[in-house]
């Protein structure tokens, strides 16, 4: 997604008026579905560009650095 922010912690939900959303708490241990909404100014983001084949890169990263999970969530309607 041209002007996409790359920048800042990682640990915002909102930079630069993009603002990620989760429907769905992670437990520790338990597989399951997350859904993420990804809007700008409130309104959703569905075009994006592709980079390294995939259009879309997630990367969960525990806080003491030992563990992560680079993840290519798909598209949905």
């Amino acid at each position: 997604m041209g002007g996409m922010p790359r920048s800042g912690a990682g640990l915002q939900s909102t930079v630069d008026g993009y603002h990620l959303a989760f429907r769905g708490e992670p437990m520790a241990g338990m597989a399951m579905t997350m859904t993420i909404t990804i809007t700008k100014n409130g309104k959703p983001v569905t075009q994006f560009d592709r980079e390294q084949t995939k259009l879309l890169h997630f990367y969960l990263i525990r806080s003491d650095l030992t563990g992560f999970q680079h993840l290519h969530p798909s598209l949905a309607a």
